[in-house]
């Protein structure tokens, strides 16, 4: 069997395979949201529901204003057995129903172990945690956004020793039990974190956002070798954080800041990096607003200590350059993932040092949501393209000098582009004539062969691309786009979004060339492929 057709036959069972996902025995997660939708009325019908109750793993239900009786009449008709994560949305916050949907839910499903929750008004708030103080849950998220809504009235009450009284209480009872812990909270305190993390002392990830904290929380305390990843997001964040998450989570895989990084220097990064040398993903995401002090120093040191890194994610560091990345794209050998959004300083220097070091790569995104990426052009995407044959995800927005892409696959000779192939075959025909009839009979099926394996090049010289996104992108012409899905035959998603300089004329060959691609949208028109019955 020839190698074009394994792959056509391996296409189609992967096709195959995405038409049966469809069937409701195999969905395990369901998702309640306006109930009064037309989808929603279909997948919440007594009939489907009954099919997929023994099922379902994973149940999210988000409640609209007056859906609560609904929703809780549902769920008592069909009993969800096999429930093992939760997540609760009260969308208009203050839904009368929410406590008893939780209750019911809770008491209902042993096997719960996940579980989510996000509240507003929150009078009754000690009854949320006799709930969940009942549960063995192994995950818990906990966002409460009422002061950020408008909701002070209903709140008043709510005071941070309020909070610290009942999250201790729940960790004191199930503080072993839990590895995962989630806090949007803006009335959790030092204090209060600090005392959870003391009787928490098998959490393996911690995320608070917007909580009331600042580095004291992981003072003074005893050294958790258990936990993996923190996230910090929107707090008060500076270089005596990091010290003391240094100290408090030596073997930390995961570690992201997110929010006002102004108050971050040298100091801070070099004891994490220091301290955290198994970090395997590392993420810095500075507000737009604030200008933080984050250098191709500190990209130095992070280079140099944490050699394992997988994962990295820079965002708004408005003072690294390639000189900062090469260092890290050098040193760290394991890259899978590389984003670096609204850095301006960056080069084709950059996707050059990435085509050539980082072979793992899988994912790779360069976007620029303000102004746009000016100093990169087509030869540095191209050289990302021809060079990362494993990459699955990329994307590239806003990058104004895009343009004028052309790609050819390695195997073929700058003499080999298709506009000099027939010159090139009409010439060696030529010089062979008098060396017997069997040469000239050799060449042409030669030449038949290369003419047939151009139809197939693309099996066997392509990148094998999953997702590739162009947003804003405008200067990415028809052509340029048609060479870059020549070569891109594998394409399940492709974002076009605000690419100006593209035409309506391309939708069917881009459906051509990418046979896997569902809809496209072009100068703001969403085309969907046309399907043959």
């Amino acid at each position: 069997m020839l190698q074009s057709d394994i792959v056509s036959v391996m296409r189609n069972v992967c096709i195959r395979w995405k038409m049966l996902s469809f069937s409701p025995t195999l969905w395990r997660r369901l998702c309640m949201v306006d109930l009064g939708g037309d989808n929603q009325k279909i997948m919440w019908s007594d009939e489907n529901i009954q099919t997929v109750k023994s099922f379902v793993k994973n149940l999210y239900i988000s409640l609209f204003s007056n859906q609560g009786g609904e929703c809780l009449n549902k769920l008592i008709k069909h009993d969800f057995i096999e429930m093992k994560e939760l997540t609760l949305r009260d969308s208009h916050f203050g839904n009368s129903k929410f406590i008893e949907i939780l209750e019911f839910l809770a008491n209902r499903n042993t096997n719960l172990s996940c579980l989510s929750v996000k509240f507003g008004a929150c009078e009754h708030l000690e009854k949320y945690f006799d709930i969940i103080s009942n549960i063995k849950l192994r995950t818990l998220e906990i966002n409460h956004g009422g002061s950020a809504l408008g909701l002070r009235q209903k709140c008043k009450q709510c005071s941070e020793e309020k909070w610290k009284n009942c999250l201790v209480k729940l960790c004191c009872a199930k503080g072993k039990d839990l590895r995962n812990l989630s806090l949007g909270v803006n009335r959790v305190n030092d204090e209060t974190v600090s005392s959870i993390l003391k009787h928490c002392s098998n959490l393996t990830k911690l995320e608070l956002d917007k909580t009331n904290t600042t580095y004291s929380c992981f003072m003074d305390i005893q050294q958790n070798i258990n936990l993996r990843n923190i996230s910090l997001f929107n707090i008060n964040i500076n270089d005596d954080t990091l010290i003391g998450i240094a100290q408090f989570a030596p073997f930390l895989i995961s570690f992201s800041l997110e929010g006002n990084l102004d108050s971050i220097s040298t100091r801070g990064i070099q004891k994490i990096s220091e301290s955290c040398r198994f970090l395997e993903q590392l993420s810095f995401r500075n507000d737009h607003d604030h200008a933080p002090k984050l250098t191709d120093s500190n990209l130095f040191t992070i280079a140099s200590n944490c050699k394992s890194l997988k994962y990295i994610q820079f965002q708004s560091l408005k003072h690294i350059t390639d000189a900062g990345l090469q260092a890290v794209f050098e040193n760290c050998s394991n890259l899978q993932t590389i984003i670096v959004n609204d850095c301006f300083n960056i080069t084709d220097k950059s996707l050059i040092n990435i085509g050539t070091n980082c072979k793992r790569l899988k994912r790779l995104e360069f976007s620029g949501h303000l102004t746009g990426y000016n100093k990169m052009t087509s030869a540095g995407f191209q050289h990302i393209l021809c060079n990362l044959k494993y990459l699955d995800n990329l994307t590239f927005a806003s990058l104004k000098n895009l343009k004028h892409v052309r790609l050819y696959p390695a195997t073929m000779s700058a003499c080999d582009e298709p506009a000099n192939l027939s010159n090139k075959n009409a010439r060696s025909l030529a010089d062979t004539k008098d060396h017997g009839n069997h040469k000239i009979s050799d060449l042409e099926f030669s030449i038949s062969q290369h003419q047939e394996s151009n139809h197939t090049r693309r099996l066997h010289d392509h990148c094998h691309l999953k997702s590739l996104s162009l947003a804003r992108c405008d200067s990415l012409d028809d052509e340029s786009i048609l060479q870059i899905l020549n070569y891109c035959p594998d394409l399940h998603r492709l974002d076009l979004f605000n690419c100006v300089g593209l035409t309506l004329n391309i939708k069917d060959k881009i459906f051509d060339l990418c046979e896997f691609i569902p809809e496209i949208k072009i100068d703001g028109i969403i085309c969907q492929r046309k399907l043959i019955t």
